[in-house]
């Protein structure tokens, strides 16, 4: 066992393992998919089996610890990535979560270590899953991408294989193509959700990600809270839309874009998104949008 990876329960004989994978980020919509992820897992009983040793990946300047409170005693949190089992019901093969951060440094030796990881424990396939903000309306479809390491990897999902641009990768990209490396079949998946909301987890980005998952592999998805997420935040928003004019106007352009984006996914790029000059304009309306949001209590 690896110096990084500290183990908490000992899991052997399992059955083609998959891996499911979200990582928070600063960036925006940094927090949809790990927090569609932390939902899913509570209603499939995860247990944690194991964790990274932070010290070496996190700066504690930036990502600060966190303090709770056990039966009158303080507990510190640090930051760090986790592996959970879970167990959906009637899964017909094991299924790990990692809930992770993304790592302030040294990203070669964490998606090695977790990799190694993967390997002792015989996973065969991993899904990942991230959001990024787009020129896409809140009230269309959400619309997905996905990459796939080789043809086989596609069955089960119903979306048609993109290709990862040259440029910036996220760390859950470059984690799969560490264990494509390795022969695992691997999936990235990608929501995008509209730009002028991602100060808040989108949750029907969150809901898109995990339903397409759910499909591909013969899982139910339970979704009820959700959904009631969803509709709390479109009537935030849509209450936020109401007193202006001028942000409807471009959230309709928006809207016909979205329909566009639909039906055309493979004009999309991964993993990075275009502003246009018609975006910047919109950008002082949206703002509008933005400072109601951020001020609600009441959208989950």
């Amino acid at each position: 066992m690896s110096a990084q990876v500290k183990e908490h329960v000992a899991l052997s004989d399992l059955n083609e393992p998959i891996l499911i994978s979200a990582f928070t980020s600063s960036q925006p919509g940094g927090a949809t998919a790990t927090s569609a992820l932390a939902y899913l897992m509570s209603q499939w009983d995860g247990r944690l089996v194991a964790e990274l040793e932070p010290d070496d990946y996190y700066n504690y300047a930036r990502l600060r610890p966190s303090l709770r409170q056990v039966d009158s005693k303080a507990v510190v949190d640090w930051p760090t990535s986790q592996i959970y089992q879970v167990t959906p019901p009637d899964a017909d093969r094991d299924v790990l979560v990692l809930l992770g951060l993304e790592p302030s440094m040294r990203w070669r030796s964490f998606v090695r270590e977790l990799a190694d990881y993967m390997g002792r424990l015989g996973v065969t396939s991993a899904i990942s899953m991230r959001s990024l903000p787009a020129a896409v309306s809140h009230r269309s479809p959400t619309p997905l991408q996905a990459v796939y390491s080789d043809e086989a990897a596609s069955e089960g999902f119903d979306i048609p294989a993109s290709v990862f641009t040259e440029g910036a990768l996220d760390i859950g990209a470059l984690l799969n193509l560490e264990l494509r490396e390795r022969g695992v079949q691997t999936v990235d998946l990608l929501a995008l959700e509209p730009y002028y909301t991602t100060g808040l987890p989108d949750a029907k980005a969150g809901l898109a990600l995990l339903e397409t998952i759910g499909a591909a592999l013969n899982l139910q998805i339970p979704s009820q809270a959700l959904r009631q997420a969803i509709d709390a935040q479109l009537a935030a928003t849509e209450s936020a839309i109401a007193s202006s004019a001028e942000v409807e106007a471009v959230v309709r352009s928006l809207e016909e874009r979205s329909h566009a984006v639909a039906t055309h996914p493979r004009q999309l790029e991964l993993p990075q998104t275009e502003t246009t000059d018609s975006d910047l304009n919109a950008e002082a309306a949206l703002n509008e949008v933005e400072a109601l949001l951020f001020g609600r209590g009441d959208v989950a």
